[in-house]
């Protein structure tokens, strides 16, 4: 039986302060690439607060329009060379957001109600009252 190496296992996690600067500058680089995108904003346990060892970046993308019709395959041509933590990608056009909030989508007011804008949508991009406020 080979030695035990360690009485315990230390578990960090990347400072979410870091991981936020880290978005801003991949959301820079997209927007400039890409004039399609009009918005970009993080959601679950990063934007709430709840994040551990091991958690990973939501992160959603709202696009004019895509080449391609289902959701998931316009994710893998965003994804950034390296990034702080694990990221996953949810890419909508502003007419699938639309349609999601008008068809009372449980996942869409999940998402609208916690995003944290790195790139605001312009005023009336999403048509409702999950707009981002002015301050």
């Amino acid at each position: 039986m080979p030695p035990r190496s360690s009485n315990f296992v230390k578990f960090t996690s990347v400072d979410p302060a870091v991981v936020v600067a880290a978005l801003r500058k991949w959301s820079d680089g997209v927007v400039a690439r890409r004039p399609e995108i009009l918005a970009i904003g993080y959601f679950g346990s990063y934007a709430t607060g709840r994040y551990s060892p091991g958690s990973d970046l939501d992160v959603l993308v709202i696009a004019s329009t895509s080449p391609h019709r289902r959701f998931f395959d316009r994710s893998p041509e965003l994804y950034p060379d390296s990034f702080p933590v694990g990221m996953d990608l949810f890419v909508y056009t502003v007419g699938e957001v639309r349609a999601m909030k008008a068809a009372s989508s449980f996942w869409m007011a999940h998402i609208l109600t916690e995003v944290v804008w790195v790139r605001e949508p312009a005023a009336g991009l999403l048509g409702g009252r999950d707009e981002p406020q002015a301050s």
